[in-house]
């Protein structure tokens, strides 16, 4: 089992920006892990982007493995502050983007199998093609 540390992750900023997400709980329910880490910098609650690591081993009733990892970005409503009483509004979520990455691993897969996955995986989300579905939502035709 890997030991519970601190994750550190290079934001895509033209001068990217680490993030440290700090471990903040473990919680193992039923056969289902979760760990969870917050990137607590902001120092407001409610806009801590959140990395989850979960995980449901195979079974009797399942012979397959289950990883799944989620990143939440919030984002806070910009406010007005120049309020006629001087006293600003309390922060407000706007929205949060959400990605969920899923794997499943049969138990009959192997190391290099599961080494091949992730790493072809890795390639695809930093290929031209991802990076113009989600920053500019062109699909390829």
């Amino acid at each position: 089992m890997a030991a519970r540390a601190g994750i550190t992750i290079d934001d895509g900023q033209p001068t990217p920006v680490a993030h440290a997400f700090t471990p903040d709980s473990v919680v193992d329910d039923k056969g289902l892990q979760i760990a969870t880490w917050k990137d607590k910098a902001s120092g407001i609650l409610l806009a801590q982007p959140v990395l989850t690591l979960s995980t449901r081993r195979a079974n009797k009733t399942s012979k397959v493995t289950k990883v799944t990892a989620r990143l939440v970005l919030p984002v806070l409503e910009t406010l007005n502050t120049s309020a006629a009483s001087g006293v600003n509004p309390a922060p407000t979520l706007a929205y949060s983007l959400t990605m969920n990455c899923e794997m499943l691993f049969p138990d009959r897969s192997t190391l290099q199998e599961r080494k091949d996955l992730v790493t072809l995986m890795r390639g695809f989300l930093a290929h031209t093609t991802m990076n113009k579905a989600t920053q500019e939502y062109e699909m390829p035709w």
